[in-house]
Formats: C-alpha cells, sequence, structure tokens
C-alpha cells in the first residue's frame, strides 16, 4: 500500500507526468483514471489501489517513453505488486 499512496502522489502533484500519463490512459483505453485514498480509508484506499492496477499499462508506457525526464521510481516496482 505504501507504492499506492507514493504513487497517487507523485501523479497528483506532478504536472510534467499528467499529461503522458492521460495520452497512455486513452491510447491504452482505460477507462477511469487513479482515484485518490480519501477520509474514509479502508474503501478508498481499495478502490485507489484497483485503480492503480488498472493504470499499469499506461504507466509502463510513460515510464517507457519519457523514463529520462519523468522518473516515476516507483514504477520500477509496482509490476512486482501486481
Amino acid at each position: 500500500m505504501k507504492d499506492v499512496r507514493a504513487l497517487v502522489k507523485f501523479m497528483s502533484q506532478s504536472s510534467l507526468a499528467g499529461e503522458p500519463f492521460e495520452r497512455a490512459r486513452e491510447h491504452h483505453k482505460i477507462g477511469r483514471g487513479l482515484e485518490t485514498i480519501g477520509n474514509t480509508r479502508f474503501a478508498t484506499t481499495m478502490w485507489s489501489a484497483d485503480s492503480v492496477h488498472h493504470c499499469i499499462p499506461a504507466f509502463r508506457e510513460v515510464v517507457k517513453d519519457h523514463g529520462n525526464e519523468i522518473n516515476i521510481a516507483v514504477c520500477h516496482t509496482i509490476d512486482h505488486v501486481y
């Protein structure tokens, strides 16, 4: 869950990674984007983890295409989780 939190936090704060991620998400026909973790922790944590799981192909594309410009360190380990 630490990786999920780190990834969601990074993406919510990074304007540089946001646009390539949205393009990659559209390319892979991933309908829903990342869900943030809200105040009702348990349910939103599960939704957030599920949204990260669905978005992995888009993250892979962003890291592959923009890995030198955008450092999403947690993306290099997220594949081991899913």
